[in-house]
């Protein structure tokens, strides 16, 4: 059993955190300050940043990267692991069918560009200190809100259409089995230097994901489809609009690509050498997801 302290920038962001949880404010960028706090650390779990897509590289970089930077330097001589979290966004939003740790990576957003920058810092550590790295797919359950809510929002306001035929496969992983991947690359007897995706190995396709979350709202699946193309003109539009009028966009770029990439991958390296199990299934995961969503709007109704 260990004794977590999380690291954090402001006291607002501490809110944030579990009841109890132990926290310590941290400047990333005073390396001697953060040497300090770091000092009788074992093992670090580097999960900052900014995901961001609309973000600048100025920004991106800031965020994702010079953290990493300060914390790869600061960490102590004695530290036993550093476990590096990275996105499966390295891969760009079209890699090959059944892409594994080996795949090219081919970064093509800025988010993805600083990811990859801040993942090959670690990796170049690798001769020095013990790294491993974890690259998540698109991370749902309790407290995810970004992308998800937007969308469950159309399928219930019936606004939804599926993009394309529907059929490509969505790289999700539930947040419990994240969590879980991190408890096992802290202690797994892996080579320094590892790389590990964290998807879940049950295949969701759009389809299946928009039927799944219409049927847990208890309202009509959509059955409208628009082409991928034409969907994307709407969507810079919608933004652009959105922009003009001061507000923000909820069929953003970013999430009509998230939502009609074919993304699929192997992710038996962290099964084999991680022992790492997914436990959520999806219908499970979509239940507290759609459970979340309609319970923050009776919230917003009543506050009317």
């Amino acid at each position: 059993r260990w004794r977590c302290v999380a690291l954090v920038r402001s006291r607002s962001a501490a809110q944030k955190l579990p009841k109890g949880a132990l926290f310590r404010l941290v400047v990333y960028s005073d390396v001697d300050a953060l040497a300090r706090t770091l000092a009788d650390a074992t093992h670090i779990v580097n999960c900052t940043g900014l995901p961001d897509p609309s973000a600048s590289m100025h920004d991106l970089m800031a965020a994702n990267v010079l953290p990493t930077r300060s914390l790869l330097l600061a960490a102590p001589p004695n530290l036993q692991r550093f476990v590096h979290i990275s996105s499966i966004s390295v891969y760009g939003w079209n890699p090959k069918g059944g892409a594994n740790e080996f795949s090219p990576r081919c970064p093509d957003t800025p988010y993805a560009q600083s990811k990859l920058a801040a993942e090959k810092l670690v990796l170049e550590q690798a001769h020095n200190r013990h790294v491993v790295v974890l690259q998540p797919g698109m991370i749902y359950g309790h407290d995810f809100h970004d992308g998800f809510w937007p969308a469950l929002r159309m399928i219930e306001r019936g606004r939804m259409k599926m993009l394309g035929s529907g059929k490509n496969r969505l790289p999700l992983v539930h947040v419990d089995d994240v969590a879980e991947g991190i408890i096992c690359a802290l202690h797994a007897p892996v080579h320094s230097g590892s790389v590990f995706l964290l998807v879940s190995p049950e295949e969701i396709t759009q389809e299946k994901a928009i039927m799944s979350a219409a049927q847990e709202l208890g309202v009509i699946a959509p059955s409208k489809r628009v082409p991928l193309h034409l969907a994307k003109l709407l969507s810079h539009g919608h933004s652009l609009v959105r922009s003009w009028q001061g507000r923000s966009s909820t069929l953003t770029p970013e999430l009509l690509l998230q939502m009609s990439s074919d993304r699929f991958f192997d992710c038996s390296r962290a099964r084999a050498l991680l022992h790492w199990r997914v436990s959520v299934p999806f219908k499970i995961g979509l239940r507290q997801v759609v459970t979340q969503f309609e319970s923050s709007q009776r919230g917003e109704s009543y506050g009317r």
